[in-house]
């Protein structure tokens, strides 16, 4: 979750996470995918490596997600060949990092501690 802050922090909108994570880990790849789009309001492409290294199977899983935490697109196959696509909208990202409140608003540091309605 650091990586993710420090790029919305540095004004990223968009990021692209790389993994090479094994099927055990499958289900934390998902939600943190998820929580560091939702979190620092900005869309995450995540790749996760596919196949074996002769030791390691790696899940080979791709995940596209918007800003609001919501799965754009999902490879679900583990192929090496699969490819997923999504429209990301980057003028949604900066509307929502100007117009959200203290829900979700990575820049207002103001409300720790309180509890927003």
């Amino acid at each position: 979750p650091e990586m993710a802050r420090e790029c919305a922090y540095k004004g990223a909108e968009i990021m692209l996470r790389t993994a090479g994570y094994t099927a055990p880990a499958r289900e934390a790849w998902r939600f943190t995918n998820q929580a560091n789009s939702f979190c620092n309001l900005m869309v995450t492409a995540n790749v996760c490596m596919c196949g074996s290294d002769g030791t390691f199977d790696s899940m080979g899983e791709g995940m596209i997600v918007n800003f609001d935490g919501t799965v754009l697109a999902h490879g679900t196959t583990s192929r090496p060949d699969e490819i997923i696509t999504a429209e990301v909208r980057p003028d949604l990202v900066r509307e929502a990092r100007l117009g959200w409140g203290v829900e979700n608003n990575i820049y207002q540091l103001g409300h720790r501690g309180n509890v927003a309605v």
